[in-house]
């Protein structure tokens, strides 16, 4: 166990129930900082799996001005469009944003 990962796990699952109550009309934004290997990623993949919520992971590393890698920001997010389509809420996770200046 890492410590504070029962912390995170905690309002991390207190969002996501917000979320879920609210059926989508809440939409909190929120960051996870923390060291490589922290469990940032493990506990936003395990709680969204246990509240029903779908997710689509973007590596933040890659976005550029011009898109993800290269490609076009249309390309990068459209499995959000496809997804966003059903109707169900899906939450966007970024991870390895090192762009920010936290």
């Amino acid at each position: 166990m890492i410590v504070g990962q029962n912390k995170l796990k905690r309002q991390v699952d207190r969002i996501f129930k917000i979320f879920n109550k609210s059926k989508g009309e809440i939409k909190p934004h929120f960051f996870l900082t923390g060291a490589t290997g922290t469990g940032k990623s493990f506990v936003i993949n395990t709680l969204s799996k246990r509240h029903g919520i779908d997710f689509i992971k973007i590596n933040g590393a890659a976005l550029t001005k011009e898109g993800t890698s290269g490609n076009s920001v249309s390309k990068a997010l459209s499995p959000l469009l496809t997804k966003a389509r059903g109707g169900k809420p899906i939450l966007i996770f970024v991870d390895e944003n090192s762009s920010l200046p936290i």
